[in-house]
């Protein structure tokens, strides 16, 4: 994100001299040009590399073939302007309107664009890859024949600017809005975070042609039966994944099931499908909605598809494995850092527990746990219910601390223990404080030290259990219970209040 910094050098030139300079074929590389307002000039094939746009006004000026290579643009105002076969890589623009400009035929690649307005501009045979959009307005623009690949939208507004007349995909949309805007059918299924909503506002075109559709869970349901039967699995189980018309774990089964080789040998994706899955995983990962479980099922995947491949697709592979590795790391410090309070208890303590859901789970929550006991994967002595309550349904139950700590690993393999589900409360005895703070917070994709060798011998466990005869069972009962799981509460002394 670029800031404005009052620190920052003046321009190296005078406004005459810069005025001087303004004419075609100029060379500007690494200045910094504040105030600038100028109307009606020329300085096509000119070199702006690394130069500094800090409060200018444009009007009808000719920027056509330039380089605009890790330029930076704060608050400024484009009206008019000629961008024609211009190159922008690695741009930062930050508080800035472009109006009625053209960039045909251009290339905008690996760039960035916040709290932006482009209003009726021409993007025509345009090339726009990799490019990050954060609160930002495309209004009136036209995208004909553009190639848009591996952009992400986030608080991005498109009003009445049609993505259906180009080639559009590998997005990642979050928070998005759009207003009278057509969108390729095709295209739905190579793209995440779309919401119903979103689908409802858009146009859908089949082959240059709008298509009466369906609304909402419908239109998907619709759209997912057309990719199945062109046989199109990676875009049926990406939206499938994106519309979570499965459970979390079948959805990420389904997913890196479509980028196996085919029966016939023929590589179902592509290397542009890889860094397009890579991307959505690391979305999800930084957004706790990636189970630990299919973490753990996808590098399987993934590591026995890469090895001994030796087609385009390598690389592409090799990089969607480290990704899922940076998550499998994340997710195993964030469930060790909510276990480690837990590890000075002493190992003999009863605990009362209090397991605070949203709503009655379908399946009894207490006899789940004593099954687990019962089945050898619990340590410590068989749990107790005690009681149950209604309004936000708890059920309290009498557990040992090997126990507790044993259970949160076994919840966290479906959803993650950190942001949405639990939260721990201890007496001073127990720890050397009246409380044990909110389980820390970790950032996606951190680079962290390795788990305690308690955690994975735990985690090994229950991913033993998870793939045994029993793993659908295990795994459709914890779905049941995860997503209602609003906190944990514990406290050796009974007389001691809950919140």
């Amino acid at each position: 994100m670029v800031q404005k910094d009052s620190q920052l050098p003046l321009p190296s030139h005078s406004g005459t001299d810069v005025l001087s300079k303004w004419t075609n074929q100029s060379d500007f590389t690494g200045e910094t040009l504040v105030g600038l307002d100028l109307t009606g000039r020329s300085v096509r094939q000119s070199l702006f590399s690394g130069t500094l746009f800090r409060d200018c006004n444009f009007r009808e000026c000719d920027f056509s073939r330039s380089d605009f290579e890790a330029s930076i643009f704060e608050s400024c105002t484009f009206f008019n302007c000629d961008f024609t076969v211009a190159d922008f890589r690695s741009a930062d623009t930050v508080n800035s309107t472009f109006e009625g400009c053209s960039f045909q035929q251009g290339s905008v690649r690996a760039s960035r664009y916040e709290a932006c307005t482009f209003r009726q501009c021409s993007f025509e045979l345009q090339t726009f890859e990799e490019n990050e959009l954060a609160g930002t307005a495309l209004i009136d623009c036209i995208f004909h024949r553009a190639t848009l690949l591996h952009c992400r939208f986030e608080k991005t507004r498109f009003e009445r600017t049609d993505l259906s007349d180009c080639t559009s995909q590998y997005h990642l949309f979050v928070n998005c809005g759009f207003e009278k805007c057509g969108f390729n059918a095709e295209s739905v299924g190579l793209t995440f975070g779309l919401s119903l909503d979103n689908l409802n506002d858009l146009t859908l075109v089949w082959r240059g042609t709008p298509v009466e559709r369906a609304s909402g869970p419908m239109l998907v349901k619709d759209l997912l039966t057309t990719y199945e039967a062109r046989r199109w699995p990676f875009l049926a189980s990406i939206l499938s994944l994106n519309f979570t018309l499965l459970s979390p774990v079948d959805s990420f089964d389904y997913v890196f099931s479509s980028i196996a080789d085919e029966p016939n040998g023929r590589r179902a994706v592509g290397a542009d499908e890889l860094r397009f899955l890579g991307r959505v995983l690391e979305l999800l990962s930084g957004q706790a909605r990636l189970p630990f479980l299919s973490i753990a099922r996808g590098l399987e995947k993934i590591c026995g598809i890469a090895e001994g491949n030796q087609r385009h697709t390598h690389d592409a592979l090799k990089l969607l494995a480290h990704t899922l590795k940076d998550a499998e790391y994340a997710e195993l410090a964030a469930m060790d850092s909510s276990i480690e309070p837990l590890a000075s208890m002493l190992p003999a303590d009863d605990l009362k527990v209090s397991f605070v859901f949203d709503n009655e789970p379908s399946i009894s929550f207490s006899e789940w746990i004593c099954g687990l006991h019962e089945s050898g994967y619990l340590p410590g002595l068989t749990p107790r219910l005690l009681e149950t309550r209604s309004g936000s349904y708890i059920e309290i139950l009498s557990l040992s601390v090997a126990t507790l700590s044993s259970l949160l690993i076994c919840l966290s393999m479906i959803e993650r223990i950190v942001d949405r589900v639990i939260y721990i409360r201890a007496r001073a005895k127990i720890l050397f404080s009246p409380q044990l703070p909110a389980v820390i917070r970790r950032r996606a994709l951190q680079p962290i030290a390795a788990p305690s060798a308690t955690l994975t011998r735990e985690m090994q466990k229950y991913l033993e259990l998870a793939s045994s005869s029993h793993s659908r069972r295990i795994v459709s009962d914890l779905e049941q219970f995860t997503p209602k799981l609003l906190r944990v509460e514990i406290d050796q002394n009974s007389s001691h209040s809950l919140s």
